[in-house]
């Protein structure tokens, strides 16, 4: 892989941290702060840093690396986290998003000085500190350091000293070996220090050994190792603290060695007792220079703790002697691993990673395409067998049984692959809220319901752009001014919901306010002044609210950036109609509207029922139909207008005959005989289709009518049978609007 596709798998890591990040903050906001939704969002500014650092991306990396020092600030101290900073963070973060698609664009830079002063003045991130870090670089003195002069049993070795003496507190040893990468994409190991710190008091040991002479050190390799001693005086749990130091590394574990041992009292305080035979008596760590005295070396933070892993081959010391006394730790260290070892049998089984790779969608597309082949070939093939009269429990018919079996499994695990969750383009809508409520001058929260609702990559994709048109709409016309809310007796602040559910085979979608509602009479005005309807025209509240989806249709009575442009709504339709959705609004006035998207959980395939009706073969999605039942003599009955109805046990459902309202027969005058199949519609509304007979059920392959011819009334899409006739999937919610929908569809109400 070369440099170009790393970089093409960067920026797409980067949109899901970019959905992380919106999600933490917004979580924040709504529910309250919480350290483990800070350090969520700290880590994705952290791993976009580290990634544009590794590409010298440097307009990227200096933005993230103030948005991550804000951040830092919170995470110290969760109480920082003010509503005002909050709300200047959400824009950081679109700030930061919109660096990152220029970047990936090579667009024009981002001006983001502005918000970057904001948060330097809002967190006071000056550049003292910096600067005092390189003066204090360019004035460094070394200082020789005697490790001998500390006194381990009483802690004098700073308030970070481990007490290794007959006392000391049980705890867990740290080993961490960093790897180049580690540094290269920006972390950085005292961060992890300080949060083990607020674990447990840490003594914390940099083996320094491996450090070569500066002529031959490599400055893109990593010399250091590290070695932590975590007390359990903070509360640690010797059952669970190794969870919780593991959490600390888990955002770097790729990039380091790492090692968390349990360390038993008793194991402590013998180490502590042989603490100065271990190390020996002339070992002196000098890193300064000749003329700087050990008695002006200020009192050392950090303890050189042993390695309890002792080599069986004598160390010498300076004078050449050899140190024996060093194996006499053997049995201890011996007894120590068996008890370790006895810890680790009965530890919790570590959790289960799920694995993921990334697959371009020009591959899974191809994939899906040769399914639904595979599904059609395997319709052929059954029905050619069928024609043949072979039975279905001979040796033929049980091993195409078993393909059918077979075949329907691969397609769930391929049709798998392509279902995604809704909640990324969920998050952008988000930033929409926020600049729409900016230009109005309105306040507004957007909150989420089923953004984990799965459907299919290529419904999600079309979603974007209708979504974001009826959310602005929600705002602009639909919440109003806080002193308008607050004289209604409503919050200042509007609330915008956005909820997805499984519904019927189907997926429902909708933007729910709390605001003034349509205004009818508004509207109905204007439709007349811009001819959408005559004068005379007696429309019923639904038709009326569907107004506004007509081409051109605005309320606004001033062009602006928000709306008045005459282009909005209608578009949304066309996109939704466009996906095989539909479009509808239940609105209240002074109390909100409901903007709901009918969509397909998927565009490729489907289990069917294959029917008859005037000689035409039609397919009705299974996830549309209730139940199956037969007509007999008095089960019609006739109600107003000639409007046909049967009783269902305790209601009545309006009779569709789906022939004459598709326009390939006269309208039936003798139902009985006919095949009922009861389908159900939007907002439970349920529909009895008659037809000639039922065939049989099948899965079929969707194959659009709008992208290669027009979009058809009362027709999602279309088939291609097993024997290679091409037959029409009937669009059941619509055909039971088609069937002058308001008054009948009502009786048919579950609610």
């Amino acid at each position: 892989m070369n440099l170009d596709e790393i970089k093409v798998t960067f920026f797409i890591e980067c949109a899901d941290q970019m959905v992380e990040l919106e999600a933490g903050l917004n979580s924040i906001v709504s529910d309250g702060i919480d350290i483990d939704t800070v350090n969520s969002v700290f880590r994705a500014v952290h791993s976009v840093k580290g990634g544009a650092g590794a590409f010298e991306l440097t307009e990227l990396v200096n933005f993230a690396h103030i948005f991550e020092n804000a951040l830092d600030i919170i995470r110290c101290d969760l109480e920082q986290a003010s509503d005002s900073r909050l709300n200047l963070l959400l824009r950081a973060a679109d700030v930061l998003a919109d660096i990152v698609v220029a970047t990936r664009d090579d667009d024009d830079p981002i001006d983001c000085e502005a918000i970057t002063a904001e948060l330097a003045e809002a967190f006071d991130l000056s550049d003292e500190d910096e600067d005092d870090a390189n003066d204090a670089l360019a004035n460094f003195q070394a200082v020789p350091i005697s490790i001998m002069d500390l006194d381990l049993s009483s802690g004098d070795g700073g308030d970070d000293a481990f007490d290794l003496g007959e006392d000391a507190p049980t705890g867990f040893q740290i080993r961490f070996s960093p790897k180049p990468g580690l540094y290269l994409i920006g972390n950085d190991p005292q961060k992890l220090f300080r949060e083990l710190n607020a674990l447990g008091t840490t003594t914390i040991t940099c083996d320094t050994e491996q450090v070569p002479l500066l002529g031959v050190m490599n400055p893109e390799e990593n010399y250091l190792d590290w070695t932590i001693i975590i007390a359990e005086d903070k509360g640690l749990d010797g059952n669970s603290g190794e969870e919780k130091i593991r959490e600390i590394f888990e955002w770097v574990e790729a990039e380091c060695n790492l090692e968390v041992t349990y360390l038993s009292a008793s194991s402590s305080a013998d180490l502590g007792d042989n603490f100065d035979d271990f190390i020996g008596e002339d070992i002196n760590m000098d890193i300064g220079d000749d003329d700087e005295s050990e008695a002006d070396a200020a009192p050392a933070e950090i303890v050189e703790v042993p390695v309890v892993e002792v080599e069986a081959e004598p160390v010498e010391n300076a004078e050449g002697e050899a140190a024996a006394n060093v194996v006499e730790l053997a049995p201890k260290v011996a007894a120590e691993k068996e008890e370790t070892s006895k810890k680790a049998a009965i530890k919790k089984p570590a959790k289960k990673i799920n694995q993921s790779i990334r697959v371009d969608s020009e591959r899974v597309d191809r994939l899906i395409n040769l399914m639904g082949e595979l599904v059609i070939n395997e319709a052929m093939l059954a029905e050619r067998i069928a024609n043949t009269g072979i039975a279905v429990g001979s040796d033929v018919g049980v091993a195409m049984a078993e393909l059918q079996s077979l075949t329907r499994e691969i397609q769930n695990g391929v049709m798998a692959i392509r279902a995604q969750p809704v909640k990324p383009v969920f998050m952008r809508m988000s930033r929409v809220v926020r600049e729409v409520c900016s230009a109005t001058k309105k306040n507004a929260i957007l909150v989420f319901d089923g953004e984990n609702t799965e459907v299919d990559t290529t419904v999600i994709e079309g979603l974007s752009d209708p979504l974001t048109h009826m959310i602005r709409n929600a705002v602009d016309h639909g919440i109003e001014s806080p002193e308008v809310r607050l004289a209604a007796g409503k919050p200042e602040q509007g609330t915008i919901e956005l909820a997805a559910m499984h519904s019927s085979g189907r997926i429902l979608i909708e933007i729910r306010d709390d605001g003034a509602g349509i205004n009818r009479e508004r509207v109905l005005q204007i439709g007349i002044e811009k001819g959408i309807v005559s004068p005379d025209a007696n429309l019923s509240d639904n038709e009326i609210d569907n107004l506004i989806f007509a081409a051109g249709f605005s309320t606004a009575e001033t062009v602006t950036d928000v709306s008045g442009r005459g282009v909005g709504m209608d578009v949304v339709r066309q996109s939704v109609q466009s996906l095989g959705g539909r479009v509808s609004i239940n609105s209240t006035p002074g109390k909100g509207s409901v903007f709901s998207m009918s969509l397909p959980l998927t565009l490729a395939i489907l289990d069917g029922m294959i029917v008859k009706e005037a000689k035409q073969t039609l397919v009705i999605p299974v996830s549309s139909v209730i139940e199956t039942l037969s007509l007999r003599e008095g089960d019609v009955t006739t109600l107003g207008n000639d409007d046909k109805v049967m009783q269902l046990r305790d209601k009545l459902i309006p009779i569709v005959d789906v022939g004459y309202e598709l326009g390939f027969a006269q309208k039936r005058t003798d139902y009985t005989g006919g095949t009922v199949l009861v389908v159900e519609g939007e907002k439970d509304c349920i529909g009895a289709f008659v037809v000639d007979s039922i065939m049989e059920q099948q899965q079929v392959v969707i194959k659009s009518l709008e992208s290669n011819y027009q979009r058809i009334p009362g027709i999602a899409a279309a088939t291609i049978l097993g024997n290679g006739n091409i037959a029409l999937i009937l669009d059941a919610a619509d055909i039971l609007s088609l069937h002058d929908g308001d008054e009948n569809t009502n009786l048919a109400r579950t609610g």
